[in-house]
């Protein structure tokens, strides 16, 4: 599975414009598989960092829970112009949650109260 930073490397200038794109929403609509089988599109925060596109997903909700049962997942960002193909990016790929390794890398120890 590819990471963001290697679409940069491997084709610049759509990285370059989709990056555009997911600073200028901020979100991205993801389709998720449900359970039964039918799609789920859901709007999703999304940011580039550290080289991986990251979208922010509340552990528990249905999208997640679709993620954890089939990760496979389509993003795309908002069309405000039909006629501008160059306005739309669309990917397909799995998801993996960092949220272990990013919520133990950021816990901080505890103080002691006086």
């Amino acid at each position: 599975m590819a990471c963001w930073a290697e679409l940069e490397e491997a084709a610049p200038e759509l990285a370059a414009r989709g990056r555009d794109l997911i600073e200028t929403f901020h979100f991205l609509l993801a389709g998720t598989i449900r359970r039964d089988g039918t799609p789920r599109i859901s709007p999703v925060e999304a940011h580039i960092v550290e080289g991986h596109l990251m979208h922010a997903i509340i552990p528990g909700t249905l999208k997640a829970r679709d993620l954890l049962r089939d990760p496979r997942v389509v993003l795309n960002a908002p069309v405000t112009n039909a006629g501008d193909p160059g306005a739309e990016l669309k990917l397909r790929g799995g998801a993996r949650s960092r949220w272990r390794m990013t919520h133990c890398a950021r816990r901080r120890p505890t103080r002691s109260r006086p």
